[in-house]
């Protein structure tokens, strides 16, 4: 078991590969990261199957590992289709969460988010990764009783609507930075940009060369950038 919080939520981790044995070392921390105690693994090396990615021997063996090990999600290294991700979790003990790792990395990018405009481009690519899984579960339910329509279902609507509504505030956000970027153009500013990689000192850099501008227009209010004065 890997060292965690105390109130890290337990997990296992399951990974295959068609080449050589899966290496789990990377999806052990990004779990770690977002909270997660690993409590064990199931990894396989074969070709993907179709309904659980695993073969089904090896899905079952994670079924009695989740149950044993009484963990409450399993994080897969991978990406899972929306087929697969309900067949796992009809499969594991019920209330078992299933994690794949574009889910993983949302999770772990929302913990991050500092800005509106961070928070609605990750409620965007959470909805668009919802949607097609959600789509799943109403389809699954339809075809046991007849009387669900999934084409109109209120649920998919809903998150469809919630994806309209991201992508506009997103617009008017790029819009509302442009014409910020267009004012200071106007009121004389020489713009610069710095760029690399997180925690490479940009912001370190940014200090020593400018003095910070304390003025509520240039705010990060919608995820504006920082605005700096720099003396001549």
């Amino acid at each position: 078991m890997d060292p965690a919080a105390p109130d890290a939520t337990p997990a296992v981790v399951a990974a295959r590969s068609e080449g050589e044995p899966p290496d789990t070392a990377e999806i052990r921390e990004l779990a770690a990261a977002a909270g997660y105690a690993v409590v064990g693994e199931v990894t396989q090396r074969r070709r993907e199957d179709p309904t659980y990615d695993l073969g089904r021997g090896k899905a079952e063996e994670l079924m009695r590992l989740a149950a044993d090990a009484g963990a409450e999600a399993v994080i897969y290294d991978g990406g899972l289709s929306p087929g697969q991700t309900f067949s796992l979790g009809d499969l594991l003990p019920p209330g078992t969460a299933v994690i794949d790792r574009p889910r993983l990395v949302l999770e772990l990018f929302a913990d991050a988010a500092d800005s509106r405009a961070a928070d609605r481009q990750l409620e965007l690519a959470r909805l668009r990764y919802e949607l097609p899984r959600l789509r799943e579960a109403v389809a699954r339910d339809a075809s046991e009783d007849v009387r669900l329509q999934p084409e109109g279902d209120s649920r998919v609507l809903d998150v469809e609507k919630r994806i309209e509504s991201a992508e506009r505030a997103l617009g008017e956000i790029a819009d509302d930075r442009a014409a910020r970027r267009a004012e200071r153009r106007d009121a004389g500013f020489d713009l610069v940009a710095l760029a690399g990689d997180t925690n490479a000192g940009k912001s370190t850099l940014a200090r020593r060369l400018a003095d910070e501008v304390d003025d509520p227009e240039f705010g990060d209010e919608a995820g504006a950038p920082d605005v700096r004065r720099a003396d001549a």
